[in-house]
């Protein structure tokens, strides 16, 4: 199961999966806030993560009203991800950026 233990109760596990049918490289989210506003909404942002990766800018957020979904925004990757990437050491960074 992709997302099942970052979304427990909130919304119904065949919605999230109905997700991954569209992305060429399945993923999960990972809950990174939650806030409550003055009007009585829930908002709770999640971080798409492919292959253990946190992807930077993909953020799906589901907006709740006395425990029901309200709105789902966000923007989610959903093309192909090479299983190999690049790394930087600070170190190398810091000599590449100096």
């Amino acid at each position: 199961m992709y997302v099942i233990s970052v979304l427990p109760t909130i919304i119904s596990t065949p919605s999230w999966q109905l997700l991954n049918t569209f992305s060429k490289t399945k993923f999960t989210l990972k809950e990174v806030s939650r806030t409550d506003d003055q009007l009585g909404f829930t908002h709770i942002k999640y971080q798409q993560v492919i292959n253990g990766t946190p992807l930077e800018l993909s953020f799906a957020a589901i907006h709740l009203k006395n425990g029901r979904v309200v709105a789902v925004s966000g923007n989610l990757y959903s093309g192909r991800v090479s299983s190999s990437y690049i790394s930087l050491s600070e170190k190398a960074a810091l000599e590449s950026a100096l």
